[in-house]
């Protein structure tokens, strides 16, 4: 593992970035929450990400390069209102729940038979998504322990873990806070988690929509 972090904003580390996320490795970086681990959108990745996580019933979140991605995972459009919801909210440290469509395979959905999407305001993210087209995304620790936002603060675990790629560090740090997680996939929306998404600007638009 380089343990040297690599930079978002230089476009050979960005090119190297990309190199080891198509050949199935996972990446820490920073993101525009919290210290993440990344990989592609694959039961391999999700396998591995299970050991580092050490655990396996609950999903990862999925980063999308845009709204219309979510199409893919349902079985017919997204209703109007979430999408003009969504234009507004995203993109963001937002992270929304919704009904997987059948064709989505067992090992992506939570056992409720949902999934977790997230498309996020990083510039470093938003051009992997855009040549990737959607990525596992996971806070860098230990399911249970405090979640790191520098990559001073991994656990030593981390770093000397091979099936950890490289590190990716940039000037704007990550926050201490994760994103703020809507459930969607009931008729009434509820908040799961409350994170770096302004609480008074989620209510506003949801009470508009």
């Amino acid at each position: 593992m380089n343990k040297k972090p690599l930079l978002w904003d230089k476009p050979a580390d960005f090119n190297l970035i990309l190199k080891h996320l198509q050949a199935n490795q996972l990446v820490i970086s920073t993101t525009d929450t919290v210290l993440g681990i990344l990989g592609l959108f694959c039961e391999d990745i999700k396998n591995n990400l299970d050991a580092i996580k050490q655990r396996s019933s609950k999903p990862y979140i999925i980063l999308i390069d845009k709204i219309e991605t979510i199409n893919y995972f349902l079985d017919k459009p997204l209703c109007p209102d979430l999408y003009q919801f969504l234009e507004q909210a995203w993109p963001g440290p937002l992270t929304i729940i919704i009904k997987a469509g059948v064709h989505i395979p067992q090992w992506a959905q939570s056992p409720e038979g949902t999934i977790a999407l997230r498309f996020p305001r990083h510039e470093g993210l938003s051009k992997l998504l855009a040549i990737c087209g959607m990525l596992f995304s996971t806070s860098a620790n230990r399911t249970g322990q405090q979640t790191p936002s520098t990559y001073q603060e991994l656990d030593s675990v981390f770093l000397e873990n091979l099936k950890i790629s490289i590190i990716v560090d940039s000037l704007t740090k990550s926050s201490h806070t994760p994103s703020t997680i809507v459930d969607f996939s009931s008729r009434i929306p509820r908040i799961i988690r409350v994170g770096a998404y302004h609480s008074a600007e989620l209510d506003r638009l949801c009470r508009k929509k």
